[in-house]
């Protein structure tokens, strides 16, 4: 299992990894970019991670580790 290294909006978690397996999707939001994973919440929806990087360096990560 690889796991890719971001920079988490939040300031208190600082960096964050991500399994590039379980990513379902990638959203570039207004000021960030949403990651959804097969990961469910506990309502069953999507776990999603706000990450500082664009959609586009979000995308090239994932595709040098597949």
């Amino acid at each position: 299992m690889s796991m890719i290294a971001f920079t988490s909006t939040d300031t208190n978690a600082g960096t964050i990894y991500v399994n590039p397996e379980h990513v379902v999707y990638v959203v570039n939001q207004e000021n960030c970019t949403s990651i959804g994973t097969t990961v469910p919440t506990k309502e069953g929806a999507p776990w999603a991670v706000f990450v500082k990087e664009s959609a586009e360096e979000v995308c090239k990560k994932l595709r040098s580790h597949t």
